[in-house]
């Protein structure tokens, strides 16, 4: 959606200048040096034995006593003996490690804005709760809460996200970005299914600032369509469809402008308002779909046969949309008769997701062969080959497609019935006849756009 992409750059904005280029960080300090060891235990208890036959010292009355030799066996015999240390041991001073200081303000913000750009928000989340709880200056404050508010709603935790933003509010009347705070604040609401305050915040962001007012307005409408406050939904609506210029944008409004006119049993100005879409819309699903939704409207102001001839009408023109199944579906509900063959193609197309479509397309198929057709028999073959094989029915999808190669070799189908026949086989773990029929398919059509992928 536009509104995500425009939001997204704002935010990626945000966070491109605002992160700027992110410090990597100081150098770990040096290790500190461990203490030098004390003389060992063993070597201080063989001194202390070595001069246990020794007399005590003398006072120092005596005079100085004559030197007492220490016993040092380890040593060469030339060595000067070294004093005998006492018998007290100084205890070994143990290490402890020096406990990591906590990180700047600073430094945590740009590590937020870094997890946040990276889609780490429990971790930009975490580092922006430590900035606010580390005393930062002023601004540090602002960006953390801005961030942390963004974070949550791109997390999509919409309450946290919404409390967040209001933090920001409470405290930055002045701050710049309060218009796209204020939008982001009522999403956050909107999707927590806060209406009264998402409303609000709504019409603060559209009091400062037009850039998204077309979108705004519809999600106004929105809120109020939920609330069934319908007139107030439809006034939403209208202002936005002055607001945009945007043709899908258009046709979208003027839909749930139609629903609500539905809604008042206003009849005639739905249909206004599903005749303005198709004069704009070019999609052939998109139109099927308003084509259907039209039906509906007539059925309901009680004009049935305006109704079936729509409905045939989405049958007939866009086989492959849903809206031509469902439109199939109030045609037999309601005895209408259908052409077969394009009763079988509408079926046939379903089945992808009405798999019990398949079943009914292969009955109308028959259904049409069975009248001896002039026109279109070796399409009501391939697709009746299609819908069997779809339904793991393989035998019965090769026999339909033998019908079709041997019947009408001159079928514009005949390639694509050759390249399903291999894929039929192969479905039947038949691979060595699945791999001569392609290369068949290769050789018999060598221009055709298929025979490169028989090859594969």
């Amino acid at each position: 959606m536009r509104f995500r992409s425009v939001v997204w750059q704002l935010m990626l904005l945000t966070i491109i200048l605002g992160a700027g280029a992110i410090l990597a960080g100081c150098a770990n300090a040096p290790p500190t040096p461990a203490p030098i060891a004390s003389v060992a235990a063993a070597d201080a208890a063989e001194v202390t034995a070595d001069l246990d036959g020794v007399p005590p010292a003398a006072t120092a009355d005596a005079g100085p006593p004559e030197s007492t030799p220490t016993l040092a066996p380890t040593l060469p015999p030339t060595s000067t003996p070294t004093p005998s240390p006492t018998s007290t041991r100084t205890p070994t001073p143990t290490l402890t490690s020096t406990p990591s200081p906590t990180p700047e303000p600073s430094v945590q913000l740009e590590a937020g804005q870094r997890h946040q750009f990276n889609g780490d928000y429990e971790q930009a989340i975490a580092a922006y709760l430590g900035v606010l709880n580390d005393s930062p200056t002023d601004e540090q404050a602002r960006q953390a809460r801005y961030h942390l508010a963004e974070t949550y709603s791109l997390k999509q935790d919409h309450v946290e996200a919404a409390a967040a933003w209001e933090d920001f509010f409470a405290h930055y009347s002045d701050d710049a970005r309060r218009p796209q705070a204020a939008l982001m604040a009522a999403r956050a609401y909107h999707a927590a299914n806060e209406c009264a305050s998402a409303i609000s915040l709504y019409e603060t962001y559209l009091s400062s600032e037009a850039v998204l007012a077309d979108m705004v307005y519809e999600w106004i409408g929105d809120c109020r369509a939920q609330s069934v406050e319908l007139e107030e939904a439809m006034l939403a609506y209208q202002q936005a469809l002055a607001a945009t210029k945007d043709r899908g944008m258009q046709v979208s409004l003027r839909e749930k402008i139609a629903g609500i006119h539905l809604a008042q049993a206003d009849y005639d100005a739905a249909m206004g308002e599903y005749g303005a879409i198709l004069d704009v819309a070019r999609i052939d699903s998109y139109r099927a779909k308003i084509h259907y939704l039209a039906a509906q409207a007539l059925v309901a102001a009680g004009r049935t046969e305006e109704a079936h001839a729509r409905y045939r009408r989405v049958v007939d023109d866009y086989p492959e949309a849903e809206a031509a199944y469902l439109s199939l579906v109030q045609l037999v509900d309601a005895g209408v008769e259908v052409d077969e063959y394009q009763r079988g193609l509408v079926d046939y197309y379903a089945g992808a997701t009405y798999p019990d479509a398949y079943g009914a397309a292969i009955r109308a198929f028959d259904r049409f062969l069975a009248s001896e057709p002039a026109v279109k028999v070796d399409s009501a073959l391939y697709y009746k080959a299609s819908a069997l094989r779809a339904l793991g029915q393989f035998e019965a999808a090769l026999e339909t497609l033998d019908a079709l190669v041997t019947g009408y070799p001159e079928s514009e189908w005949l390639a694509r019935a050759w390249l399903d026949r291999g894929a039929t086989l192969a479905g039947m773990e038949d691979n060595d006849a699945a791999v001569k029929v392609y290369q068949d398919l290769a050789a018999f059509f060598p221009d055709d756009e298929l025979a490169p992928m028989a090859l594969r």
